[in-house]
């Protein structure tokens, strides 16, 4: 390469919007092209081995700034591994997490996870073949099984579920998480088609809002990171309270969708 075309590309990465650096609270990413959450079915054995580690760190050899792994990563037995995902309910996936983390900074880009809960999603003839659970017994529409409603004992383990997946990500070195919602469990109680419950987690959109089970999993998750929640938004940007209008004037919408959705007519020049 000339001289020239490295003061060319050196004026491009100034310019371009993409190739700039961006800060999320701790984290500093060298620019704001990513790779998101997927399922690339390269998981053995639950865990995210060799040949899923060199599929992420080969993009990290091009020189993006984050890639997002692990979709959608369960956190509890009953969200059983249906679509070849990782298992970040055992503390067994943190050395692999080490190695994981290692690999991709050294290559200066950053790491994530995406976690879930299935809920009604998963598949209860799928190995150890429990009841699929939801807000309420609505039947799933790709596996076609009834799910059991779930209990108030069964919302304070599984938020303490997802509160110990956050916390194997903090000790696996990876950089940040986020936790999905689209049909997964939380977009399931956002859902007004699926949460018929009349207690506290149920009802109005106020009341999911102020009430839900996506509150106590917020808190269980920004208490297990302590600190380094990067995905928290301030009151200048996008909310739960936004998210959570848009399902009440669309039922059926995804969590995820309504996040983004809302991000997008708050702030279009931030997306």
């Amino acid at each position: 390469m000339t001289q020239r075309n490295a003061d060319d590309a050196q004026t491009a990465a100034l310019s371009d919007p993409l190739l700039r650096p961006l800060t999320l609270k701790h984290l500093v990413l060298k620019n704001r092209v990513m790779s998101t959450s997927h399922a690339s079915r390269l998981i053995q054995d639950e865990f995210p081995q060799e040949v899923y580690q060199r599929y992420h760190e080969e993009k990290t050899r091009g020189g993006i700034g984050l890639t997002m792994f692990g979709g959608s990563s369960n956190v509890s037995i009953d969200s059983p591994n249906t679509f070849q995902q990782i298992n970040m309910g055992v503390d067994e996936v943190v050395p692999h997490l080490q190695r994981f983390s290692e690999r991709v900074h050294a290559h200066g880009a950053a790491l994530m996870c995406q976690i879930t809960h299935l809920g009604r999603r998963g598949d209860p003839y799928a190995e150890p073949w429990l009841p699929m659970l939801a807000p309420s017994a609505r039947r799933e529409t790709l596996h076609r099984a009834i799910p059991q409603a779930i209990t108030g004992s069964d919302i304070r383990r599984i938020v303490s579920d997802f509160g110990r997946a956050a916390r194997r990500c903090l000790e696996g070195g990876l950089d940040g998480l986020e936790t999905h919602a689209g049909g997964h469990l939380i977009g399931q109680f956002l859902d007004p088609t699926v949460n018929l419950r009349t207690d506290r987690y149920g009802g109005s959109a106020a009341n999911r809002k102020l009430r839900t089970f996506n509150f106590h999993l917020r808190t269980a998750r920004i208490e297990a990171w302590r600190g380094a929640d990067w995905r928290r938004r301030d009151a200048s940007g996008s909310s739960f309270s936004s998210s959570a209008l848009l399902c009440k004037l669309r039922p059926g919408a995804a969590g995820i969708a309504a996040r983004i959705g809302a991000e997008m007519l708050m702030s279009p020049s931030e997306v």
